[in-house]
């Protein structure tokens, strides 16, 4: 199921893109390992595959998780949205990764906490369980790209992922906006 979180902006699970319909996108944009070109429509106007692994940092089943890689994935999604075009992102589950990158864009452009952005996804999409190292990723780029220090370290129900922390600081939480 395609989730429309703004009108320029839908999330989904790979099963999706590769089932329905992406004649109404401009913009594909996929945040996991499986390459998808393939089964779009040929009027999507740009495919973007960001082979990014689901939470762990590091390598993952030869998989990738760093920052520079999230950050790539996120100026994607944010040059798309920023250039009025319509975006569909997605990830294996349209759970995780492309939620968080999603929230990331979102949060940078309307210069608002990422929590909020990723509760703006969540009402829409209530299966969510984000890595929570990836929200940390999002917070240090909301942060480098805003100014705007993190208000809660991760989404509360996010799942943790039982391997190395990211290997970037985030600056100190603002007690006062909790």
């Amino acid at each position: 199921m395609k989730h429309t979180i703004t009108p320029q902006l839908s999330i989904t699970d790979i099963d999706t893109v590769k089932e329905q319909s992406t004649a109404e996108f401009d913009h594909v944009v996929s945040v996991c390992e499986d390459d998808i070109e393939s089964h779009l429509d040929d009027s999507v106007d740009e495919y973007d595959q960001i082979e990014l692994a689901d939470g762990p940092c590091g390598t993952y089943f030869g998989v990738e998780c760093n920052f520079d890689l999230f950050e790539t994935a996120t100026d994607t999604i944010r040059s798309a949205l920023e250039a009025d075009q319509s975006a569909l992102v997605h990830c294996h589950a349209g759970a995780s990764r492309s939620v968080v990158t999603s929230a990331t864009a979102l949060a940078t452009i309307r210069e608002q906490p990422l929590i909020e952005a990723l509760e703006t996804i969540e009402d829409v999409i209530p299966h969510t369980h984000p890595a929570n190292s990836l929200q940390k990723y999002g917070q240090c780029y909301v942060f480098k790209h805003t100014g705007q220090p993190p208000v809660v370290e991760t989404l509360p129900k996010g799942r943790v992922d039982g391997y190395a922390e990211p290997e970037i600081s985030l600056p100190p939480v603002d007690e006062e906006r909790r």
